[in-house]
């Protein structure tokens, strides 16, 4: 059986075409999916019987299962989902006054090994379909009041340029009006900087916004919080970031995990004003959320400010993220897997 889930509004009219049902059906089937975001085939009433009975024979409806719904002090919600072969993955929702942010997962566990991240610690399993992708955001979305604003953010378990396209699958389908009819500047994709993946993105019409977990801007350093890095210095990065269609007045973050003396000494600013100068960026400083798991301190609080200080100087936009869901282990770095037996 197929997973309807699994489809963009452009690839069922085709899916359909092979039926001989007209393109009309398919934007149908669309709106039901996610316009309604009913559960069964047989909920489709303006789809003929006939049709209904053949879609059933070929294809399904089925998004990951909701185990289990975990939620913190300060209002974020992590939520455990299960999928059809017993892995499970965790979606985060950060909820704020104006808007909610959703946190989507992209691959069951990571291969990139950060030694900060409690999921690269995990290795990897697989990539995520689109319907585990987008099934993550419906799933979420069920749960909010309606009209809701809200921003999608790939920072979850994975690297979505490794899935990349599944990832841009998945974001088709949240930004088509006729599906989740979001926009496109309210998706945010991040990424440890995988130029070849960066470049394939490049070909894309739609292109979300960009945010490179960059962590310091010395390759040396760099390399030692993320061994993926070895293969790709900071040059072959930026010159694949310059290569994104980017529009005027956007820019890229620079994410930048603060760890106690690895990557917060004045000199580690200075290093990263000289990188910021060759690419529209800003940049979000994340203070390093502790696990028993992980050896590493976050920064204090004195020394962020010292940094964040030496960048405003140079006038550039910085910052401070303040970390959500410490407590149920949802913050930046603190997702898991498991596989249920």
């Amino acid at each position: 059986m197929i997973n309807l889930y699994n489809y963009t509004k452009n690839q069922l009219t085709a899916e359909m075409q092979k039926l001989n049902v007209p393109s009309f059906r398919a934007i149908q089937i669309f709106n039901w999916l996610y316009k309604s975001k009913i559960a069964r085939i047989d909920d489709m009433n303006n789809i003929p019987a006939a049709l209904r009975l053949q879609l059933k024979k070929e294809y399904e409806i089925l998004l990951p299962e909701t185990v289990e719904i975990q939620k913190s002090i300060d209002e974020t919600i992590k939520y455990l989902l299960v999928l059809t072969d017993n892995y499970s993955i965790e979606t985060v929702l950060i909820p704020d006054v104006k808007h909610d942010t959703i946190c989507l997962s992209s691959q069951v566990g990571c291969p990139l090994a950060c030694t900060y991240c409690v999921t690269g610690h995990l290795g990897f399993v697989r990539n995520l379909t689109t319907s585990e992708i987008i099934g993550q955001l419906i799933l979420t979305i069920k749960t909010l009041p309606l009209n809701r604003k809200i921003n999608m953010v790939f920072m979850g378990m994975g690297e979505p340029l490794l899935n990349l396209k599944n990832v841009m699958d998945s974001i088709s389908i949240m930004t088509d009006k006729d599906g989740l009819g979001l926009s496109m500047r309210n998706i945010t994709l991040s990424t440890i900087g995988y130029p070849p993946g960066i470049k394939e993105l490049s070909t894309y019409s739609l292109l979300p916004k960009i945010a490179l977990s960059l962590n310091s801007a010395n390759d040396t350093v760099r390399a030692q919080l993320m061994p993926f890095a070895k293969k790709f210095p900071l040059t072959d990065i930026i010159n694949s970031l310059q290569t994104l269609p980017i529009k005027k007045g956007r820019r890229i973050t620079l994410e930048y995990i603060m760890i106690k003396g690895i990557n917060d000494s004045i000199q580690d600013a200075h290093t990263l004003i000289k990188l910021m100068k060759k690419i529209p960026s800003k940049v979000n400083l994340i203070p390093f959320n502790e696990t028993p798991q992980i050896p590493f301190e976050a920064s204090t609080n004195t020394q962020i400010e010292t940094f964040a200080s030496c960048l405003r100087k140079h006038n550039l936009t910085v910052t401070v993220r303040t970390s959500r869901g410490k407590d149920i282990s949802a913050a930046c770095g603190m997702l898991k897997f498991q596989r249920k037996m």
